[in-house]
């Protein structure tokens, strides 16, 4: 949802490292120097009602 909402507006680099670090700063606790910007480019149906899949959790975990 994030990558989809910013697409247009980001470009397609930009909108999968903010919609990565969005996830990471969700899931893992991790802050980057631009997680306020990260975090305003943020659409408000994700905002506070974001659940990171299993699959992808696992599939993180996969990785050596």
């Amino acid at each position: 949802m994030y990558y989809q909402a910013n697409f247009l507006r980001l470009g397609e680099k930009k909108a999968i490292v903010y919609a990565n670090k969005y996830i990471n700063n969700l899931q893992l606790g991790c802050n980057y120097v631009d997680q306020k910007q990260v975090n305003n480019f943020c659409p408000d149906i994700v905002k506070n009602n974001f659940i990171v899949p299993d699959f992808f959790k696992n599939m993180i975990k996969n990785i050596d």
